[in-house]
């Protein structure tokens, strides 16, 4: 799968990434999701030093497809503040 095809998904739109390395090691990311070259969402994520660019994609886009598919959408970690449970790798997502 080439970069052009790994960015593009027909359900969803037009995906692009910028990265940024952190003291931590690890790499913000940060993704627009494009529909008709108009950006629709944007949102946040932190990718391990390990991680390829193909899995944060597929892991980004899994996590768009689920939300599109869902009736509503929130972000579960923050209705767990008093929990010790960790989301390492979550992602945060905002409409435009």
């Amino acid at each position: 799968m080439d970069a052009d095809a790994l960015l593009f998904d027909e359900r969803l739109g037009q995906l692009r990434i910028q990265s940024k390395k952190l003291s931590s090691g690890k790499c913000q990311i940060k993704f627009y999701l494009l529909r008709e070259h108009k950006p629709e969402l944007y949102g946040y994520t932190l990718a391990e030093a390990n991680e390829t660019v193909r899995e944060v994609v597929i892991r980004i886009r899994k996590r768009l497809l689920r939300m599109r598919g869902a009736d509503g959408y929130f972000h579960r970690h923050l209705f767990e503040l008093g929990r010790s449970k960790q989301y390492g790798k979550d992602i945060l997502i905002f409409d435009l």
